[in-house]
């Protein structure tokens, strides 16, 4: 009287795994549900299945649940970092910011900067849920994911479990394996032997609760160690393809006759229903408890061992990449090899830095780079579209070459060459040196370089800086110069001037000694620094090789630095190539401009 007894049924599905359970059963007239064919095949793609869940298996253990964020590839970002982001080479005098800070900024496009752009979207995201101010980072992401992925996971446990306790739940049969009804043509089995119970249970069931189990813990791992958000909703889709894979193998390749007959087998056996009390409630809520520990336990310990590990890790690797001084940069003591360091941030610094105050000259190499390229022309530099030089059609020509009046390769030399020459004098360019140059038939005053920096130093950012538009002058060409960069002491041949011996020069016009170096640099003619091959006279201007603060040396487009890879460069391997200087050249990434 406290209990009652009803008949619970249990579906087939079109699965493999469901197929093999239907060897052995006959009908009342003793013919066999299924053949011998479709009984080998079913059994062959139980066995492709298990062998493709165990490679996947294997696959997360292995490589694709590795930490992407390995020692090496620790070791090669602030060996990357150190050697090449922060040296004085790759600098970006245009805005001011070492190569590391512009990678931290997103300005740097290279697989390094991809990498780096999943890492902080990982730790700072910048999507929230509407009205509550939570960010949608990584690990909450990777934690919701990993939700998904248990629930489905438990859906597919329990079904396995359900099949398992139908069949221990059959009732006995002592003969003949299995007792089957049919009515409106589905076939309910209904008894079984202790044998045919045993084979299922340890040679189907086990199997698949321990496969799924396996799977329902590897992928939880796999989600837990992804980095990229969009991955993690590829890899979550992945996971559900391998669990399904029994599915996707049986509709596949099985007959239709084998579908419907599988689909329409169910087991029926009896259970008994208390009719209330204590009894009832376990009955009923006993088994939801049981998967709700078992889906809590799963996640708490996949969250705590596995998620929260990969976002400490990542939260290092950020630190590595972008944490301490972003604005240091170095280079090697010409002398002692050993590095010497600055700080492009003068923020707290009362006077600006040098490269502060030729900041339009960067501007000016800069809008000449995008000048030649067309690029200009688009609405990627509109600050450029402003520049002076832009309506000046003539100049426009010589810096992309269109002028006639442009220097062509074995023509004589001229104060009015544009720069654009031959490929055999670009060659002569790269390997010429200064004593070379300012001996040489190419020391020239370069006009068109003046009057691009005039132009460009017009604008309201940079006219106080530029000493040649103070005080209501305004110099277009080397020739108005002249007073100002030429050596005001006499001197003996060979002897050039130094910054104490241009006070007078720097008081009168206001000008600061870097202007005089750049100015003389690009106007060596005029400001005395050009000598003839065979005299003996020494430069009368400042010393020649007295460099200006050179940008990066042009490179070769960032190569994909694969996680654990120390540069995307090339550059990483030794100190030697990532540490010289940048001499000349144009620019770098988005905003890096050249030396001069």
């Amino acid at each position: 009287g406290d209990s009652s007894k009803e008949d619970e049924l249990v579906d087939f599905e079109g699965s493999c795994w469901d197929a093999v359970m239907l060897v052995g059963l006959k009908t009342k007239s003793g013919e066999s549900l299924v053949s011998t064919f479709d009984v080998c095949l079913s059994i062959f793609l139980c066995l492709v299945n298990l062998f493709m869940t165990l490679v996947f298996i294997l696959a997360v253990t292995s490589s694709m649940s590795s930490n992407p964020i390995s020692e090496e590839a620790r070791y090669g970002a602030i060996h990357q970092r150190l050697l090449k982001n922060h040296h004085w080479s790759h600098v970006d005098f245009i805005n001011l910011r070492t190569k590391a800070g512009k990678m931290c900024d997103g300005k740097v496009f290279n697989d390094l900067n991809n990498f780096y752009s999943d890492i902080d979207t990982y730790i700072h995201p910048d999507e929230a849920i509407p009205g509550t101010g939570i960010r949608l980072g990584g690990s909450l992401i990777a934690s919701v994911a990993i939700v998904i992925w248990l629930l489905s996971s438990t859906t597919a446990l329990r079904r396995i479990a359900d099949l398992a306790w139908a069949i221990y739940s059959l009732e006995p049969r002592r003969s003949n394996g299995s007792a089957i009804e049919e009515e409106d043509g589905e076939y309910f089995v209904t008894h079984m032997t202790g044998l045919r119970k045993a084979a299922l249970l340890i040679g189907i069931c086990l199997p698949r609760l321990i496969l799924m189990g396996c799977l329902m813990i590897f992928g939880g791992v796999y989600l837990a160690d992804t980095l990229a958000i969009p991955d993690m909703i590829m890899n979550a889709a992945a996971l559900e393809i391998v669990k399904d894979i029994d599915e996707y193998l049986f509709n596949a390749i099985m007959s239709k006759r084998i579908s419907g007959l599988v689909e329409s087998v169910k087991y029926k056996y009896i259970v008994t229903i208390p009719s209330g009390g204590i009894r009832k409630h376990i009955n009923d809520s006993g088994p939801v408890f049981m998967r709700l520990m078992v889906i809590g336990i799963t996640f708490v310990v996949l969250t705590t061992n596995v998620l929260s590990h990969f976002e400490e890790t990542v939260v290092e690797f950020d630190k590595f990449v972008c944490g301490f001084d972003q604005d240091f940069t170095w280079t090697d003591h010409p002398i002692t090899g050993m590095p010497m360091f600055t700080s492009l941030d003068s923020l707290n610094e009362s006077e600006p830095t040098s490269a502060e105050k030729l900041s339009c000259f960067f501007q000016a190499r800069y809008f000449m780079l995008l000048t030649r390229s067309g690029v200009i022309d688009m609405d990627v530099a509109p600050r450029h579209k402003n520049n002076g030089a832009m309506s000046n059609d003539t100049l426009i020509d010589f810096i992309r070459g269109e002028s006639p009046n442009c220097h062509k390769e074995g023509e004589a030399h001229n104060d009015a060459t544009c720069p654009n020459v031959g490929m055999g004098a670009m060659i002569h360019f790269q390997s010429m040196d200064s004593d070379e140059f300012y001996r040489g038939p190419d020391c020239i005053d370069f006009d068109i370089h003046v009057k691009v920096l005039s132009e460009t130093c017009k604008e309201d950012d940079y006219a106080s800086s530029f000493f040649a538009l103070q005080n209501g002058s305004y110099r277009m060409s080397c020739a108005d110069f002249e007073s100002v960069c030429t050596c005001p002491v006499e001197k003996d041949p060979g002897m050039p001037c130094n910054q104490t011996e241009y006070e007078p020069v720097m008081e009168e016009y206001g000008v600061d000694f870097t202007w005089i170096t750049t100015i003389s640099h690009i106007c060596p003619k005029t400001c005395g620094l050009c000598m003839s091959q065979d005299s003996s006279t020494g430069p009368e201007g400042p010393d020649p090789n007295m460099a200006l603060p050179p940008a990066p040396a042009p490179e070769p487009a960032d190569a994909a630095p694969a996680p654990g890879e120390s540069d995307a460069g090339g550059d990483s391997g030794g100190a030697t190539d990532s540490g010289g200087s940048g001499s000349s050249g144009g620019a770098t990434d988005s905003g890096g401009s050249g030396s001069s």
